[in-house]
């Protein structure tokens, strides 16, 4: 009963917190937008390579996620050839493992650099851990229950599809391994934090800057600035 309850209301506090989230934050910052906050300076100072290949990895793992809950069948034909199976199953392997290497490199840095603050810090600091633990699980699902993207297809697919409904149907989710119950939750439990957290601004200032025309950026507040230095001193 409390693994149905669990699985039927985490998905919509979720979406509200991230929804919500989002909107309050964007208003809370006003015209007050940091140019560069303290925390992306480490970040800023690495080669573009880098980036890109974490922008590459991002991307790939969202398309590899958005395509069994989207095109299920699709993915289910692909898989029908076994080496194609194969080589889908090994890549998204191998994207795995790299985006865990990726996500211990952006833990670590996380803990060597100021936050404005340490509720920032704090948040920076769980939200990542989620995501890493995202990732283990789904690298340990593809090492003990293999051929994740067919039997995903056909269990995790309609128990979100039974979310998009209101009608959530935990009985997917009730007899699978531990490993799939701990991704589903983690997904949610970082969806839900993104917003409070630093790549959320990121991503925010991302699509400020491109949204609006040169002349007419918004002024950056020192105040980011003001309390990483703060913080440093202490």
């Amino acid at each position: 009963m409390k693994f149905a309850i669990l699985f039927a209301v985490i998905p919509y506090v979720a979406a509200a917190t991230f929804v919500v989230g989002l909107i309050g934050r964007f208003l809370l910052l006003g015209k007050r937008w940091p140019a560069q906050p303290v925390w992306s300076r480490a970040s800023q100072r690495r080669k573009p390579g880098h980036r890109a290949l974490a922008g590459a990895v991002i991307i790939l793992v969202t398309l590899a996620h958005l395509a069994v809950l989207l095109a299920p069948g699709a993915v289910l034909a692909w898989n029908a050839v076994a080496w194609r199976l194969y080589a889908l199953e090994g890549a998204a392997f191998a994207v795995g493992l790299l985006a865990l290497v990726l996500g211990a490199r952006a833990l670590r840095r996380c803990f060597g650099n100021r936050a404005p603050s340490a509720a920032a810090e704090i948040t920076d600091v769980v939200f990542l851990a989620l995501l890493l633990t995202g990732i283990v699980s789904g690298l340990g699902l593809a090492a003990f229950y293999r051929w994740g993207s067919s039997w995903a297809a056909v269990t995790l697919t309609p128990y979100v599809a039974s979310l998009t409904h209101a009608r959530p149907q935990t009985e997917f989710l009730s007899e699978m391994p531990f490993l799939v119950q701990l991704h589903v939750f983690t997904a949610f439990a970082a969806l839900a934090l993104f917003p409070f957290s630093s790549v959320a601004l990121a991503a925010m200032m991302a699509t400020r800057r491109a949204l609006t025309p040169p002349g007419e950026q918004p002024q950056s507040g020192s105040r980011w600035r003001i309390l990483g230095d703060r913080r440093r001193r202490a």
